[in-house]
């Protein structure tokens, strides 16, 4: 048998109702939307109450990238570590609502995580603004969805001096910054919250 036939026949079976679940735990871990399509997946929990404790961690995690998740998956790998919490609130199909919660947890990695994802809210992210941790910060301004009215905000209320004059200089040129500048702005800013004692100096624009 070819390896196509291999990776096919798998694909079949993570996806076949009548697959026992030890196998479909372990075949999750390479087809995780399969398993999660899988007709006999939202009925697991009756065997399994605790189902996020039963799956392998590896095949777990897998899951937790795709699309569409179960929320009953999600609530209970809320319960986990926190390189868990990190990975929902990293994902853009996280829910608002578990966003805005992780939004508030005690551990700053996990803030950080919902303020470097993309599908973030703006209300979150100016609320994200005001969270005492640099690591935190950075990750929000290293955000392409944060916006530059905001950036500017935050550079502006936490008072980074070194980089203030700078980003007033190219936001307010008389030419709109490019993307390319925004991008290179964005990840000076990042890196200067994430340092905070060391003295960035953004690139001078070249006349237009």
């Amino acid at each position: 048998m070819s390896d196509r036939q291999d990776v096919l026949l798998l694909s079949a079976l993570s996806k076949n109702p009548n697959t026992p679940a030890e196998i479909l735990f372990e075949l999750g871990a390479e087809f995780p939307q399969q398993l999660l399509d899988n007709p006999v997946f939202s009925l697991l929990p009756l065997e399994y109450p605790n189902l996020a404790e039963a799956i392998p961690e590896k095949t777990l995690r897998r899951l937790l990238r795709c699309d569409r998740v179960p929320r009953f998956l999600l609530e209970q790998a809320l319960l986990k570590d926190n390189s868990f919490l990190r990975l929902i609130a990293g994902s853009r199909s996280t829910p608002v609502d578990v966003l805005e919660r992780l939004s508030n947890y005690q551990g700053f990695d996990v803030r950080a995580s919902v303020a470097s994802n993309p599908k973030t809210p703006i209300y979150l992210l100016d609320k994200l603004g005001q969270d005492p941790h640099k690591m935190v910060l950075g990750a929000l301004a290293a955000n392409p969805n944060m916006p530059i009215n905001l950036l500017e905000q935050l550079v502006e209320r936490r008072s980074l001096f070194y980089v203030r004059q700078e980003v007033r200089r190219i936001l307010h040129a008389p030419t709109p910054p490019t993307d390319a500048e925004l991008r290179q702005l964005r990840s000076l800013i990042s890196e200067g919250f994430r340092l905070d004692n060391t003295k960035f100096i953004l690139p001078h624009r070249h006349p237009q």
